[in-house]
């Protein structure tokens, strides 16, 4: 008998190299130990936090090889995300999960061509399970039609469990809806049901669930997993302390804007506002990240200055990204002392800012203003 597949499941991302874009393998090892110490059951590479649709099929293989050895270290079990839309591709993938000894696979639906018949979903998953499933393998259904655009209906489960039931092991639900959470659990109960939203991992785990499948495990998979054992001990108050406190934390990191920023290398130049609508998070791949394509970047792409610069001009950054209007400052107006410049910057016009959103200054974690 195959052990459920229960607890803190971590989509994890996708790391890549900012030199040249290929998947940073070392730093993908290292985030799977992270998600260990701190309380994951298992994790799901390739899946839509991972960039999963923006890899080729020789790199989702290279992740999910990779994810898996690392895994194996530490005793965390993998569901490999295996979707494609092109069934070709996913057979493909879904074979070599297997080979490689995952525990399942989770799959979406193809999700380029938008609203496709019930009778076109089910054939698809009913090909993928007949060419690419071995016995005794298990399929986890992914519903996200916010993404797809395509749902898994209640007639593609009829279907599916009709011909296939001792494949389709569960489902994965990321609508966040708490209606639909509430008819997959009244309407399907023999499927493994995974709540996909951080913010309904109590209500998913205490209406019989088997997990969660969230992006915040990522960062913060110990206050998940705080959540779920609340849940399941069927302790309301505890349940609805420890989602608050998971809520809030989720909140912050969608409130959060995170900038890295490098003033010379990729960039060139110095200190300029120009440069500052160049910042990219180096970690996503392409279209997800800004780079500069020009020529005059590739003398320095890829290299590190880790020599203190200023951070006085970030400000408009800031301002901008929060709907308000950065002042026009030449680069002279900015040299002088850093507090005063940054002063200067937070006295401009901020009239885009509808609601006091606060703004935190901070150079080498030392705050500078609120």
């Amino acid at each position: 008998m195959v052990p459920p597949l229960t607890g803190v499941f971590a989509p994890i991302v996708t790391p890549f190299r900012p030199a040249d874009g290929a998947v940073d393998l070392p730093w993908l090892r290292q985030h799977v130990a992270y998600l260990a110490a701190h309380g994951c059951t298992g994790i799901i590479p390739c899946g839509t936090n991972g960039e999963a649709a923006s890899l080729s099929v020789e790199e989702r293989i290279q992740v999910t090889e990779a994810a898996l050895a690392a895994a194996r270290e530490h005793g965390l079990a993998v569901i490999a995300g295996t979707g494609a839309s092109a069934l070709t591709d996913a057979v493909t993938l879904t074979r070599h999960a297997f080979a490689q000894g995952a525990d399942a696979v989770l799959v979406m639906p193809p999700f380029y061509f938008k609203k496709p018949p019930e009778a076109g979903v089910v054939a698809w998953f009913r090909r993928l399970c007949d060419a690419a499933v071995p016995p005794g393998g298990r399929v986890l259904l992914y519903h996200i039609p916010q993404t797809t655009g395509v749902p898994i209906s209640d007639g593609v489960l009829d279907a599916l469990l009709a011909s296939h039931d001792e494949i389709i092991y569960g489902l994965k639900d990321s609508t966040g809806d708490p209606a639909q959470l509430a008819h997959f659990r009244t309407a399907y109960p023999q499927l493994a049901y995974y709540a996909g939203n951080d913010h309904r991992v109590g209500e998913g785990c205490a209406a019989g669930g088997a997990g969660s499948i969230t992006a915040g495990a990522n960062v913060f998979p110990d206050l998940v997993k705080a959540v779920q054992e609340a849940a399941w001990r069927s302790a309301a108050a505890d349940t609805a302390d420890a989602q608050a406190t998971l809520s809030e934390a989720r909140r912050l990191l969608e409130s959060t804007m995170i900038v890295f920023t490098s003033d010379h290398g990729d960039y060139l130049g110095d200190h300029w506002m120009g440069e500052k609508d160049l910042f990219h998070d180096a970690s996503a791949k392409i279209p997800l990240i800004v780079i500069d394509p020009s020529a005059a970047a590739d003398a320095t792409r890829g290299t590190v200055c880790d020599a203190l610069v200023e951070a006085i001009d970030l400000a408009p950054t800031f301002i901008e990204y929060f709907g308000g209007k950065p002042p026009a400052y030449s680069r002279d107006e900015l040299d002088p002392a850093l507090l005063d410049g940054i002063d200067a910057v937070i006295a401009g016009d901020t009239g885009g800012l509808d609601s006091p959103t606060p703004i935190r200054l901070a150079v080498d974690g030392r705050v500078l203003r609120d």
